[in-house]
């Protein structure tokens, strides 16, 4: 079972592989066709999904029941997390890959990756910084 730690890292190479596997639709010469942009859109969201539902239940949760001085950032974290979520739920529902528009396809795509890759830099830093990291770095996930 991997650690925390472990898994951390495991999920946002796979959020990163997605973005970057979408990075690489985009800049095809030619004209990717609709279902595989929702497809990679689709990849990109279950992947971010997971990742949510990860640190959650595995350190957010935990930190903000048990109190103590993480709690207050522990909760602002899971906030930014939840706040991404919308922002990307929101991309989902207002791209349109369609004939006449791949051009603010192309724009808006490239800046929801830059926020997901600038706020998985970010998570994992403020996550470091917390008190009990060492001891999370080292548990196994479903750990107690």
């Amino acid at each position: 079972m991997p650690t925390i730690a472990a898994a951390f890292r495991d999920h946002q190479t796979a959020i990163l592989d997605r973005l970057e596997e979408a990075g690489s639709l985009l800049e095809d010469s030619g004209r990717p066709s609709g279902d595989r942009l929702d497809a990679s859109r689709n990849g990109i969201g279950d992947a971010l999904t997971a990742y949510q539902r990860f640190k959650h239940c595995e350190v957010y949760d935990p930190i903000i029941t048990a109190g103590g001085a993480d709690a207050p950032a522990a909760a602002a974290l899971k906030a930014d997390c939840e706040a991404l979520a919308r922002d990307y739920q929101a991309y989902c529902t207002g791209v349109e890959a369609g004939d006449g528009v791949l051009a603010s396809y192309r724009r808006a795509t490239l800046d929801m990756a830059t926020r997901v890759k600038h706020a998985l830099i970010r998570e994992f830093e403020l996550v470091r910084q917390l008190t009990v990291y060492p001891d999370y770095a080292t548990r196994p996930v479903g750990g107690a």
